[in-house]
């Protein structure tokens, strides 16, 4: 392992310093159990020397986690991080625009969407986009930035599970105050769901225990290609047995509430229709 050099031979300081100085200061303030440092992984060396010296100079206690969590790039097509036309650096409010731009170029001519209603639309759709297509990536691997990709409705985008939140909302609203309540398995489809929802508990706990959101967004897609899956096999609202309809109706609105859960922690917000 490399040395670490606090202070250079004109008295300089360099990052090894200041992050030395800055977990001090934080153990000062804070007295934190855990600290956890996400940053692009080709810092790694960095960090391991730089926690190797605050635990031989004991500025944290033994007991004090020091974590680094290396994320990778966001590359362009040429695999390069991704820029600019103009070959510059992209900036996180440049790359919000430019998707939420496009949010709203296709939703110029939408009918489910009322035209004061299309700049909050575009930007939810816009933020789902670029949040799910970062996160569905496990946090170390460098990933290629595709805007069509990450804008369509279809596949493991932000996009496809706000339609899904939206498709089980007229679902609801065609269903008017039909009473819903779970009342048994009738098909397999409806099995698989179920199950899905069932194994969602150690999903959420692996994510936690890997500091792996990956394991969220993959969860809540299969949730959506579940619920697809359900909702072609059987006709809810012109399902002729009450009961039936009733169950399906429960497990529409409770499938709703599991991927809304999920885009939540993800920081997602849904839209009413699409």
């Amino acid at each position: 392992m490399p040395p670490v050099i606090v202070r250079k031979s004109d008295n300089s300081s360099i990052y090894a310093t200041t992050d030395l100085a800055t977990i001090i200061q934080r153990n000062k303030d804070f007295s934190p159990d855990k600290i956890w440092y996400v940053v692009d992984k080709r810092q790694e060396l960095h960090f391991t020397q730089v926690f190797r010296c605050a635990r031989r100079a004991e500025l944290v206690p033994e007991s004090t986690e020091l974590e680094f969590l290396g994320f990778g790039t966001m590359n362009g097509a040429d695999g390069k991080p991704y820029k600019t036309r103009d070959g510059g650096v992209m900036r996180l409010s440049d790359l919000i625009e430019t998707v939420t731009n496009a949010s709203l170029e296709r939703l110029t001519n939408s009918t489910f969407v009322s035209e004061e209603d299309r700049e909050d639309y575009a930007r939810k759709l816009g933020m789902a986009a670029i949040k799910f297509g970062d996160l569905i990536n496990h946090r170390s691997k460098d990933y290629i930035f595709d805007l069509d990709k990450f804008m369509s409705a279809e596949g493991k985008t932000g996009i496809y599970l706000l339609y899904t939140v939206s498709r089980i909302n007229s679902i609801m609203k065609k269903a008017g105050d039909v009473k819903a309540e779970l009342s048994g398995i009738y098909t397999d489809s409806e099995r698989e769901l179920m199950l899905k929802m069932l194994m969602t508990g150690d999903v959420f706990e692996r994510a936690m225990n890997e500091k792996a959101p990956n394991y969220i967004c993959e969860n809540a897609y299969q949730l959506a290609v579940a619920f697809s899956g359900f909702y072609h096999e059987n006709h809810i609202i012109n399902e002729p047995d009450e009961k039936k309809k009733s169950s399906w109706l429960a497990l529409a609105r409770l499938t709703r509430k599991m991927i809304i859960k999920h885009l939540d922690i993800l920081g997602i917000e849904t839209v009413e229709n699409m």
